[in-house]
C-alpha cells in the first residue's frame, strides 16, 4: 500500500515537472522570436546607413513542409547597379505574424517609415500551442527602439 501511494505521489510530481517544461519551452520560443525581430530590425537600420541605401523590411508568413513560420525579407537596391538584394530570416517554427505583409522602409539616416506614424505594433502567433498564444510589440520609428 505504501508503495503504490509513493508511485502516484511521483507519477503526479512526474506530470507536473512535464506540463512546466513544456510551458518554458513555448516561452522560449516566442522569446527567440521577438529576440529576431529586433535584431533583424537593428540589421535593416544599420544596413540603411552604411550602405547609404534605403532598406525595406517586409513580415510575411510563408509554409515549408507543411510548417508555418514568419519570415522577415530585408531589401535593398543599389544605387550604382540598380540591383535589389534579399536577405530572409525566420522566426522559430509556428510562429507568425498576425499581420502579414506590414513594411517598414529604413532611410539612409537610420529613419523609419510606417503609414505616417512614429510607432508600428506588430504582433506576432504562437499557432501549436491551445489557445494560440499572441505577443504584441511597439516599434518606434524615430529612436528604433522596441517595448513591449
Amino acid at each position: 500500500m505504501e508503495l503504490l501511494t509513493v508511485m502516484i505521489i511521483m507519477a503526479l510530481m512526474m506530470s507536473i515537472a512535464a506540463i512546466s517544461f513544456f510551458k518554458a519551452r513555448q516561452g522560449a520560443e516566442m522569446r527567440g522570436a521577438v529576440r529576431v525581430l529586433q535584431t533583424t530590425i537593428s540589421l535593416a537600420r544599420q544596413q540603411a546607413v552604411v550602405k547609404r541605401t534605403p532598406v525595406r523590411l517586409t513580415m510575411s508568413n510563408t509554409t515549408i513542409s507543411g510548417i508555418d513560420s514568419g519570415c522577415l525579407v530585408l531589401e535593398t537596391v543599389s544605387a550604382a547597379t540598380n540591383m535589389m538584394a534579399h536577405d530572409i530570416r525566420f522566426l522559430p517554427p509556428w510562429i507568425v505574424f498576425d499581420q502579414p505583409g506590414d513594411t517598414i522602409l529604413f532611410e539612409t539616416d537610420g529613419s523609419a517609415v510606417s503609414g505616417g506614424s512614429l510607432t508600428k505594433q506588430i504582433g506576432m502567433i504562437q499557432q501549436k500551442t491551445s489557445p494560440p498564444v499572441q505577443t504584441n510589440r511597439t516599434f518606434n520609428l524615430l529612436i528604433g527602439a522596441m517595448q513591449e
